[in-house]
Formats: structure tokens, C-alpha cells, sequence
């Protein structure tokens, strides 16, 4: 065939794709976000919207794909196959849940990220865009909340259907409203202090104990990366915040902490941890090694398990027992490893930064971090829709950040 029978070639095409592809990707990251923060069940249309935006980038601008991921977003890549591949081939059955899936839809993202446009475009950017979700978060859970969405605990859940969801989530916006208050000024500033006020009171309402000790480790979290004279007054305040709430007995903080202590011996937590020691002593070696796969826990447990009248243990409420009996010691290994990689790098960024706005943008990473995962440590399944999607978003935008971050010699 005559090549002027085609006169548009492939590399014509390309600008289109690119374009097409660029505005998709702002669509499905932007839509994911939405989706979590609102508990709508579009985050799947957003998670194939995004596929296909990578898919355009990919014909578009093949080599952005190849410089512009990081390393250690090409190792995430290959552990998360690896658990993949292994609680598929490890199952004796079929898991009744969606971990596969909800796995390759959270590596997307992560992906997804690191690609986005440097602008939503030429009259809006992403800190605005940030700020717009954090916003619309804070007054539909709060609205939700006002009337009358009741929980387990009789805690306000938002339009979660559990109060440990409502919790993660009030968690994970705090540290971004709080950097964000810091760093605009006049009305803007305002508005999000009041954002922050009311998030964090909704947080306190849950009666979500996860939450309430996310909400103190995440300042303690951050006392190595300030300055001694800071870090101690950071210390200060978030032991004084908890002595105050006990003190006044506010928000219901005082009878949950006490209620905790008078029935420790009958914490669920404590019989899910202690029945878990001879359910993996049952393992083969084989397993203790690579796991039992997806979906296993819940249906090995079961013979062991004293908690016959509650049917919702489907996991052993501890990420590292978790992990440990689906994925066996190589998968926990890597989850540790992945963790470890990803502090050093997010705690590098933070030392090497140049300019005060970056600083506190690693240090509200830091935090959002390390009070989602002591949420979802004690209260998610890891690889649940509610703790990997967040959990995807949150290392997409540690790697943007860790990149913009240069190296100092």
C-alpha cells in the first residue's frame, strides 16, 4: 500500500495520545481520591480510567514511562507481584475477598502518580485541587455525621460503615490540613484551621481507639526529624492533649480508655493474637516460608478459634501476623524491607530539604503515614479496599515528593 493512502503516521498520533492520556490521568487520580473520601463505589471506574490514561501515555510518550518512574517505584512494582503471584499459588482455594485486584488497582495508582501533569491546568494547580478534596472530605463526613449515621460504639461514622474507616480516613487528612494552614494565608488559612477543628473532632467521636492513639504517635512520629528544643515541646503537647482529654472526660475519651483497661483481659485483639501462635505452628515449612494465600486465615482460624459467636475475623487484626501467614516469612520480609526503604527515603527527603514548604510537606507525609498504619495495623485488613487504596495514594505522593528533593553530597 501506498504510504500516501495513510498520511497520518504514528508519530502524528503520538501529541494526540499524550494530550488525551494527560487529561484521563488528572480524571482517574483525581476521581480515585474523591471516591475513597466519599466511600462511593466509583473508585473501580476511576482505577479502569486511569489504566487507560497510562495505556495513552504509553503510546504517546514511551520514554516518560521509562525516566520518569522511579527505582523504587519499579521495586514496589516487583514486590507487589511477588505477593500477587504468591496468595494466588499458595490457596488451597479461591479467596472470598478481592485481593487481587484491589493489589493491581493500588499499584496503578501509586504509578499513576508519579506521572501526573505538573498542573491540573493553566489556572489550577494540585495544591488548589489538594485543598478542594480535603475540603469536600470534612464537610460531607461532617454533614454525614450530623444526622445521626451511628456506628459500632454509637461513634459517628460519616458514610463509612464502620467507625475504624471514619477514623483512618480523619487520621489521614489531618497532617496535609495542617501543612496546608501553615503555608497560605487569609481566608484560605482560616477555613482550613476550621477544616482541622472540625476533622479532628470528628475523629474524637468515632470512639475509635486506633484513631485515638494514631492521632498521638503521628506528632511523636515526627520529634527525630525537628530540632530537640521542637521535638520536646511536640512530645509535650501531644501527652498534655491526652492528659487533657482523659481529664475532661470530652468526647467520650475517658470512658473508652477506661473501658479498655477494665476488660483487657477480654480485648479481641489479645484472643486473635494468642489463638494465631498454634494456627502457624500448624503451617508446613513450605508455608512457613511462602504462606497459605489469600483468603486463608479466615477458614484455618476457624478451628482454633474461641470467638465462635463473632463472624467478621477474618483477619488476625496485626498487619505482621497477617502477612506472615498468607505470604509466609518471604512476604513479610519484603513488606518490612518496602517499609524500612521507604522511611529512609521519605526521612532523607526531609533532612536534605531545601526550603521550609518543603520540609513540612515531608513531614506531614511522614505523619499522614505513620497514623494510617497504626489505624489500619490494628483495625484493616492489609490488603482491604479501605487500607491498600489510601495506602497507594499516600506512597505515590511520597515518591513525588522524594524526587523533587535532591541529594546532598
Amino acid at each position: 500500500m501506498s504510504g500516501s493512502r495513510f498520511p497520518l503516521s504514528c508519530s502524528a498520533c503520538r501529541p494526540a495520545a499524550t494530550a488525551l492520556g494527560n487529561r484521563l490521568l488528572l480524571l482517574g487520580v483525581y476521581g480515585f481520591a474523591l471516591s475513597l473520601l466519599t466511600n462511593r463505589g466509583t473508585y473501580v471506574l476511576s482505577q479502569q480510567v486511569t489504566a487507560a490514561a497510562l495505556l495513552l501515555i504509553g503510546i504517546g510518550e514511551p520514554a516518560r514511562l521509562r525516566l520518569r518512574l522511579p527505582r523504587p517505584l519499579v521495586w514496589l512494582w516487583g514486590a507487589g507481584l511477588v505477593f500477587l503471584v504468591l496468595g494466588v499459588t499458595m490457596a488451597v482455594q479461591p479467596s472470598p475477598g478481592h485481593e487481587p485486584a484491589i493489589l493491581l488497582g493500588g499499584l496503578v495508582m501509586a504509578t499513576a502518580m508519579t506521572l501526573l501533569p505538573p498542573r491540573v491546568s493553566a489556572r489550577f494547580d494540585h495544591r488548589t485541587a489538594v485543598i478542594l478534596l480535603l475540603l469536600v472530605f470534612v464537610a460531607t463526613q461532617g454533614v454525614a455525621d450530623l444526622l445521626g449515621s451511628r456506628g459500632n460504639h454509637d461513634g459517628p461514622r460519616g458514610l463509612y460503615r464502620n467507625i475504624h474507616y471514619m477514623a483512618a480516613y480523619a487520621v489521614l487528612v489531618l497532617p496535609p490540613l495542617a501543612c496546608l494552614a501553615l503555608a497560605l494565608r487569609a481566608r484560605v488559612r482560616w477555613l482550613l484551621v476550621l477544616a482541622l477543628v472540625v476533622d479532628l473532632a470528628m475523629l474524637l467521636l468515632t470512639h475509635s481507639r486506633p484513631g485515638y492513639l494514631a492521632l498521638f504517635c503521628m506528632p511523636l512520629a515526627l520529634v527525630p526529624h525537628l530540632s530537640p528544643r521542637l521535638g520536646w515541646r511536640l512530645a509535650g503537647f501531644s501527652l498534655l492533649l491526652a492528659a487533657g482529654l482523659y481529664a475532661s472526660g470530652g468526647f467520650g475519651f475517658a470512658d473508652r480508655i477506661d473501658d479498655f483497661l477494665v476488660h483487657i483481659d477480654q480485648e479481641e485483639r489479645w484472643v486473635l493474637w494468642r489463638e494465631f501462635i498454634p494456627l502457624q505452628l500448624s503451617s508446613t515449612p513450605l508455608q512457613w516460608w511462602l504462606g497459605h494465600g489469600f483468603g486463608a486465615y479466615y477458614r484455618d482460624y476457624q478451628a482454633y478459634s474461641s470467638l465462635r459467636h463473632v463472624q467478621d475475623f477474618v483477619f488476625p487484626h496485626n498487619f505482621l501476623l497477617e502477612i506472615l501467614y498468607s505470604h509466609g516469612l518471604l512476604g513479610l520480609t519484603l513488606l518490612l524491607a518496602a517499609f524500612a526503604l521507604g522511611y529512609r527515603g521519605l526521612a532523607r527527603a526531609i533532612r536534605d530539604s531545601r526550603t521550609l514548604p518543603e520540609r513540612r510537606r515531608g513531614l506531614a507525609l511522614l505523619a499522614a503515614w505513620a497514623g494510617f498504619l497504626v489505624v489500619g495495623f490494628l483495625t484493616l485488613p492489609f490488603f482491604a479496599r479501605h487500607h491498600f487504596h489510601p495506602l497507594s495514594l499516600l506512597i505515590g505522593a511520597s515518591f513525588c515528593h522524594i524526587r523533587t528533593i535532591p541529594r546532598h553530597a
